[in-house]
């Protein structure tokens, strides 16, 4: 018999596995693939947060590595390719005692896609949410929306604006390299918020030349495909 039934062995179900097990849990972890991390599905940026939860090892010991870095250095030789849909948005986050965390909750950043911190996140949010003992669900929401939840929700957020601004993008595209700067100065890989909130408030000093190009935009037939 078992405490704990964790499906899928990526990022947040081991990491939830490890927390449950460090905690007397007797946990059975399953996946469909024979081999854990083989084939490697994270193709993103590892920052210093996910290394500081995770440890370097784990996080350079993914097969996919080598191939990165020949692109990187120069060999354009094509070793494979794979593709696959991201969930993002708003979803419930469990139901009775099932439970949802990382991808399976749709706990990605809608604004890159990228959710291996978030997958984390919320693994340590629900294993802290199991330890409290009791409504387990309500406090697995509360604990991750004060987590890393809000910034999910806001990332999702911009994805609405940037998506319905696709068609303008001949306004803000080059209003966001005139902050390239700035943007690397505040910028952060886990909150891209930060850069939203930076653009806002850095709009006012050229309000004037975005009306003028939005004016423009406005009254003439815009092509965005091109």
């Amino acid at each position: 018999m078992y405490d704990s039934i964790v499906v899928g062995a990526g990022p947040s179900g081991g990491r939830i596995s490890a927390n449950l097990s460090s905690k007397g849990y007797k946990v059975l972890m399953i996946d469909l693939k024979s081999e854990i991390g083989i084939p490697n599905h994270c193709s993103g940026l590892v920052d210093e947060r996910v290394v500081n939860i995770v440890g370097q090892d784990l996080v350079a010991s993914g097969k996919g590595a080598l191939e990165v870095v020949k692109h990187i250095t120069g060999n354009r030789n094509i070793v494979r390719k794979r593709g696959g849909i991201i969930p993002i948005g708003p979803t419930e986050l469990g139901l009775e005692n099932i439970f949802l965390v990382g991808d399976a909750a749709g706990l990605n950043k809608a604004t890159t896609g990228g959710g291996l911190y978030a997958a984390l996140k919320s693994a340590d949010s629900l294993s802290m949410a199991i330890n409290k003992g009791s409504n387990i669900l309500e406090n697995y929401k509360k604990i991750w929306y004060n987590n890393f939840g809000k910034e999910i929700l806001r990332d999702y957020e911009m994805r609405k604006i940037l998506d319905k601004m696709e068609k303008y993008y001949k306004l803000w595209v080059p209003y966001v390299l005139t902050n390239v700067r700035g943007i690397n100065a505040i910028g952060d890989v886990d909150y891209p918020s930060k850069i939203l909130l930076y653009l806002m408030a850095s709009s006012p000093l050229k309000i004037n030349e975005i009306i003028k190009n939005f004016i423009l935009l406005s009254n003439r037939n815009h092509n965005y495909s091109k």
